[in-house]
Order: C-alpha cells, then sequence, then structure tokens
C-alpha cells in the first residue's frame, strides 16, 4: 500500500524517474524489507480507551521490561503506583533501522532503552 502511495506521490509531483528510483531502492533496502515490531501509535483505535485501561495496557506491556533493571524491580515491589505512573507517563515504543544510531557516544543520555526484539552493537572507546 505504501509503495504504491509513494510512486503516486512521485508522479503526481513530477519527481523525477532517477531520484524517485534511488528513493524506492533505499527504502526497499532499509524500510519495506524490515520487519518492525507494531507500536501502540500504529493503533489509533487505542486512542479511545480511557485511562484506566491505558495505564493497564501500558503496564503489561512494560513492566517486564522495566523490572530488568535492579533499581526498577526493586521500586516496583515497593510502590506498584510509582510504576503504573512511570510506564504511562515514562515510556514509549521506537523501532530503529539496521545501522541506524540509537545513540552516539560522547553525547548526553537522554533516554533509557530496553530492547525488546532484535539486536544492538555496543562499541564504546575509553576515554582517559
Amino acid at each position: 500500500m505504501q509503495k504504491h502511495q509513494l510512486r503516486k506521490f512521485f508522479l503526481d509531483n513530477q519527481v523525477s524517474n532517477e531520484l524517485g528510483s534511488r528513493i524506492m531502492s533505499y527504502l526497499k533496502k532499509n524500510h519495506f524489507t524490515q520487519k518492525k515490531r507494531m507500536h501502540m501509535g500504529d493503533l489509533d483505535v487505542l486512542k479511545l480507551l480511557p485511562a484506566s485501561l491505558m495505564k493497564g495496557l501500558h503496564m503489561e506491556l512494560y513492566l517486564p521490561f522495566l523490572t530488568r533493571t535492579p533499581i526498577l524491580h526493586h521500586l516496583s515491589s515497593l510502590n506498584e503506583l510509582a510504576m503504573s505512573e512511570l510506564t504511562n507517563i515514562a515510556t514509549r515504543d521506537v523501532s530503529y533501522l539496521t545501522g541506524e544510531y540509537i545513540f552516539i557516544d560522547g553525547k548526553e543520555a537522554k533516554s533509557m532503552y530496553f530492547l525488546v526484539a532484535g539486536c544492538a552493537w555496543y562499541d564504546h572507546e575509553e576515554r582517559e
């Protein structure tokens, strides 16, 4: 469906065949062939849920991953409400393409990542 819409976009906007082919090749290699997990944001119908059901969904989706870290595991045993708020407010799904950087060495970290599917390579150089 997206490929068809993209071709129509190219025709409607008079994008050159050469550029259109390059864009299609890139997307075939880096997007269309990669399997991406479905995220909550992919389903507009979930936006219709009341807050209580959305919180429950967030807890079931994210708590198993958050509690893999010792500090959040400990927090979950002490304060379930705090974990509910954490899963509801501070979590989101993100997908990355093969070869795409999740974070860059030397840049300040602004997020914590939990790998749910696939694999990632971490390469870090020691600084003096």
